[in-house]
């Protein structure tokens, strides 16, 4: 069950203090305004892993001695371009089962420093992305003679929107009250004069973006000092940590 964008946008304009008791509903100005400050904040969010709340495997195929691939609208991988690019995994498709072998990321001086860089073999061993813009640049190491395919590991941001009205938005749990609160923080912003912004929405804006990155960032395997007694704490568990 989801929430149309005019419920989303007039929820934060009425945090805000930008609605009146009388309005029924928001002119096409502040709808607008609304879309405009929604997509700036979650463009600004991409940038914030925390706030990511869901990772996507996607599979290219792989040509036969190619090393560097395009990434993003277009590229050779053609799908969103990501801030960062953690994991990728080597599908080895000739084989069965088939297998996927991760590879190592290189940093940026692991980059620089390989000499050999089109030294050829089966099968790529690691990777170096290149944040390039608008496409980012994926350089895999060694120069894979085998067509095997890829499969990335793609953080999935909220969407931008175009549309506005009656279409409707699904967000994970905790999300809704973090969007409409902080973009009742970020209309006020912009409308500084009339705004009339609580306390209150401000925490909220506050604590729904703590919750997020909490429920985002929750390991798979965490020390703690009681795990000498009752084991090794888990996120099958269910087990909370703080921020």
């Amino acid at each position: 069950m989801g929430v149309t964008i005019d419920q989303i946008f007039r929820t934060a304009y009425t945090y805000a203090g930008l609605v009146y008791l009388e309005q029924t509903g928001l002119g096409p100005d502040q709808t607008e305004d609304c879309r405009q400050a929604y997509n700036s904040m979650v463009d600004s969010w991409r940038a914030d892993g925390t706030l990511i709340h869901h990772v996507k495997r996607i599979v290219f195929d792989l040509v036969s001695s190619k090393a560097d691939y395009s990434i993003g609208p277009g590229g050779d991988w053609d799908t969103d371009r990501p801030m960062r690019l953690e994991r990728i995994g080597i599908l080895l498709t000739n084989q069965s089962p088939q297998a996927e072998i991760p590879l190592q990321p290189l940093t940026l001086d692991e980059w620089q420093n390989w000499r050999l860089k089109t030294q050829t073999i089966n099968w790529p061993q690691f990777f170096f992305y290149e944040l390039d813009f608008p496409l980012g640049i994926v350089h895999l190491l060694y120069v894979p003679t085998d067509q095997n395919s890829v499969a990335l590991y793609l953080e999935q941001p909220l969407a931008q929107i175009d549309a506005v009205g009656d279409e409707l938005l699904d967000f994970p749990p905790n999300y809704q009250e973090l969007i409409e609160s902080n973009l009742a923080v970020r209309i006020a912003m912009r409308h500084p004069d009339r705004a009339k912004l609580s306390p209150e929405v401000r925490g909220m804006a506050m604590s729904t973006m703590q919750q997020a990155r909490m429920n985002n960032r929750r390991p798979l395997v965490r020390h703690s000092d009681i795990e000498s007694r009752f084991g090794r704490s888990n996120v099958l568990s269910g087990n909370r940590y703080p921020f």
